[in-house]
Parts: C-alpha cells; sequence; structure tokens
C-alpha cells in the first residue's frame, strides 16, 4: 500500500509505521507548519492556540519522556494531540493550493486596509508530495474504494475531495473492547465527533471546509455529506471567483508573458 491508498482506504497502519520512522518532532514541526497547534493570527481574537506535542513538551510538561507508543497514536491524530475546526481547514488550504501560506480573514476591510494580501509566500514544501496528498483526497470521495465515496458529486460539472476523520471523546476501555461495545450502543455524550476536511473544486480547488458533527460517530456518514451539500452549494454560487487569490491564476499569468 502507498500513500495514495492509504489515504484513500484510510489505513491507520500506514501511518504508524511512517510516525514512527519519522519520529514526533519532524512530525510536530511540519504539523505547526501546516497551521496546527499554533495561533493563526487573525481578525477574530479569541483563538485558541490547540497543542501538537513534542519529546520536549512531554518533559517538560508531563514529566516523563516520550515513548514510541505516543508517536503512534499521534500519527492519526489521537493522543495529546489537539486542533481546532479553523486550523483544519487552513492545513487543508495550504495542502491544496499548492504549498501556499494561507491565513484566514474575517473582514476584508477594516477602514481603509484590506485585510487580506493580494498573494501569499510560498511554503517550503515538496511539490510531488502535495501532489500525492491531493490525489489521495481525491480517491477518499471518487474511488470506489474511498471512504467517503457514498458522498461523491455525480454532476460532472463539480467535485470535492477531502479526508474523513474522527475525535474521540474518552477514552474506550479494554472491557469495553472485549465485549464489542459499539459507538452507537454509548450514550450521545460519550460518543465520537465526526470529522471531515474538503476542497472543491479537486482540478483547482478554491474551497475548503472543515466540519465537526459532535457526537456523530462517523466521518464517512455525517460529517462528508454536509461537506459536499456546502462545497456544492459555494460552486454554484461562484462565491471565490475573482475575489481571492488564485495561485493558478497567477501561474497562468506569469507563463503567458514568457510565452
Amino acid at each position: 500500500m502507498n500513500l495514495v491508498q492509504a489515504l484513500e482506504q484510510s489505513c491507520d497502519t500506514y501511518f504508524y509505521e511512517i510516525a514512527v520512522d519519522m519520529g514526533i518532532d519532524k512530525i510536530a514541526d511540519m504539523a505547526r507548519r501546516l497551521g496546527l497547534g499554533v495561533k493563526l493570527d487573525f481578525d477574530l481574537k479569541e483563538e485558541r492556540e490547540g497543542l501538537i506535542p513534542s519529546e520536549r513538551w512531554k518533559l517538560g510538561h508531563i514529566g516523563t519522556r516520550w515513548q514510541k507508543g505516543d508517536t503512534v497514536v499521534a500519527a492519526i491524530g489521537q493522543g495529546y494531540i489537539q486542533t481546532t475546526p479553523l486550523q483544519l481547514a487552513v492545513m487543508e488550504a495550504r495542502l491544496v493550493n499548492g504549498g501556499y501560506d494561507v491565513k484566514p480573514w474575517v473582514a476584508d476591510k477594516v477602514g481603509m486596509f484590506d485585510r487580506h494580501p493580494s498573494s501569499w509566500p510560498k511554503m517550503d514544501v515538496s511539490q510531488k508530495h502535495l501532489k500525492y496528498v491531493l490525489e489521495g483526497m481525491n480517491r477518499v470521495v471518487n474511488n470506489p474504494k474511498g471512504t467517503a465515496y457514498g458522498s461523491k458529486i455525480w454532476d460532472d460539472k463539480y467535485s470535492f475531495g477531502g479526508k474523513t476523520g474522527t475525535a474521540q471523546v474518552r477514552r474506550i476501555t479494554t472491557a469495553q473492547r472485549q465485549a464489542g461495545v459499539r459507538q452507537e450502543d454509548l450514550p450521545w455524550r460519550h460518543r465520537h465527533h465526526a470529522l471531515f476536511v474538503g476542497f472543491a473544486p479537486v482540478d483547482n480547488p478554491r474551497y475548503v471546509c472543515a466540519t465537526v458533527i459532535e457526537h456523530g460517530i462517523g466521518g464517512s456518514s455525517t460529517a462528508a455529506p454536509l461537506t459536499r451539500d456546502i462545497l456544492l452549494k459555494a460552486q454554484k454560487l461562484k462565491i471565490a471567483e475573482n475575489k481571492i487569490f488564485n495561485p493558478f491564476a497567477e501561474k497562468a499569468k506569469v507563463d503567458q508573458k514568457k510565452a
């Protein structure tokens, strides 16, 4: 199995192995560069920083050394990791736009001043690796083996991709696992939160959406369909047309000048 297939089919084991090879500090560095576990510094000031742990963090805050098992669970976003839906959306945007360091904003202008630039700085990220991630998230929705294939848009004029996810609300005990207790059997407040981060359209991403369904259990069954509806509506309304920086359009202009 390769990266594209692992994303498509949500294969945790693949990411466990990669994470152990990389080590938590490299993972943490890239996560922060993508906008996780850091303040995004935009025009809503009540912002939670979240947490992307490292070996040094655990030793300083927990008082014990980082273990390989900590890296394994961090590989799929569990353990000590804490993020916000906005951070997930920013991460998605930076991944699918070709590696531009986009930042969120709420107001277009405050007085005479624009709240966002006409362009964004380029991150030092492998374009080859970004293409693999983009294709993996495309297949999540648009390939029969994908975990969110049931939410595919069947109108050829529109498309979206993304990644399913789950946020654990509380620890599942060994006894519950052995008894085969399902999420549906638990009290509502103890069930997992359902996640989906999506982008659209696949061939020229202009929109991202991070959806959290509290206690929704499964990202594919609850969060993905809602994300589809939001991104489909955005594409039909053409909200982003000629409004915000489009790195693909800017590149096309440069190429035309060279020609």
